[in-house]
């Protein structure tokens, strides 16, 4: 039993139940016990790889998007280039070595990074020391910090990592799906009476019992911030993660190690997530008119901005071994049966 079960044990025997948010909540963020406070979870030996750490063709081709987007609002100096999650720097690496290449644009930057993990931090002072890099606890922070300079956002895998509310439906209504102590002295989900309003709710299609509507009120809290900075200032935001643009269901899961495992086992050690409802972050920016948003799926995305012709141009150069891992690493990221379909794009920003 780990210290994080430990933990919530002792919680639970005081509270009775908590709900999956808060669940997630204390198993991710707890100061002392949460996954994120402790672990370094990105990479070959930790517990998932991200797009980032694939290929460079990743980040190398979201440089592209981010030269082009600049230019468009004119070359801006100064501006913030902002991540939020920047994992191990390698996304801000390869994408600062094609941007790079326009003085005006590295003469300008002020690179701002939202991340509390202490060890991940580590990695990006090693990678991003040559840009200054500003670090900030929360969005919010940054924001505060900003002077109002135009500001273009990445977030990659950055939203999945909030805990979600859940409810489920019942031949007697809606209630929230949580976590107790069973009889049998383990974790298990169980459900409690909830004050959701679902009258407003619009469903894609009729439900029945079982089915399982999630919503991620700190997704839509940052989507909020970002497109009330957006449409009073210069910039655009992209976010990259897997997810659904329509359909309910249980997203909830649990990666230990590259595996699928129960959410109730290695707890503290077992990085807990759910799919993002991008729809759901699209109707947050209807509130702001002004701005121009999109959602695409990575593998549409990524050709759209040039991944295929960047790729066959750095394989003239290549030995045998790097056009190898180049063709797997394209392959994975635009793969319909890997990560092409699975992850979506939503890019918001301001008309020119």
């Amino acid at each position: 039993m780990t210290p994080c079960e430990n933990y919530l044990r002792a919680f639970l025997k005081e509270t009775k139940w908590l709900s999956t948010h808060d669940f997630m909540k204390i198993a991710l963020q707890d100061p002392k016990y949460g996954y994120y406070a402790q672990q370094q979870a990105i990479g070959v030996q930790n517990d998932f790889i991200t797009a980032p750490e694939i290929s460079q063709l990743f980040g190398e081709t979201l440089g592209f998007w981010l030269l082009s987007r600049w230019e468009q609002l004119g070359c801006p100096s100064p501006f913030i280039l902002l991540e939020l999650g920047p994992g191990r720097g390698t996304l801000l690496t390869d994408l600062l070595r094609i941007a790079s290449q326009k003085n005006d644009f590295i003469n300008g930057l002020h690179l701002y990074l939202v991340d509390i993990n202490p060890h991940l931090k580590e990695n990006q002072k090693a990678a991003l020391s040559k840009y200054k890099p500003q670090w900030f606890d929360s969005l919010a922070d940054a924001l505060e910090m900003s002077q109002e300079l135009p500001m273009f956002i990445i977030a990659n895998e950055f939203l999945d990592a909030f805990p979600i509310h859940q409810y489920e439906l019942t031949s007697s209504g809606w209630y929230e799906r949580g976590v107790h102590i069973n009889s049998q002295d383990k974790l298990a989900f169980s459900l409690n009476e909830t004050s959701l309003d679902f009258m407003n709710i619009s469903f894609p299609h009729p439900l029945k019992p079982g089915d399982i509507y999630e919503i991620c009120p700190e997704a839509i809290n940052i989507i909020q911030q970002i497109g009330s900075y957006l449409n009073q200032h210069q910039g655009t935001a992209l976010f990259i993660d897997y997810g659904y643009t329509e359909g309910i269901g249980d997203t909830f899961q649990a990666l230990y190690k590259h595996q699928y495992i129960s959410p109730f086992d290695h707890l503290g050690e077992a990085d807990l997530t759910a799919h993002v409802n991008f729809n759901m972050l699209i109707k947050t920016l209807n509130k702001f008119p002004t701005l121009i948003k999109y959602i695409a799926l990575q593998s549409d995305f990524l050709k759209s901005w040039g991944i295929e012709m960047w790729t066959e141009k750095l394989m003239q150069n290549a030995s045998l071994s790097q056009k190898n891992s180049m063709v797997k690493g394209l392959n994975r990221l635009l793969s319909t049966y890997q990560m092409g379909s699975l992850f979506k794009v939503l890019e918001v920003y301001t008309a020119c």
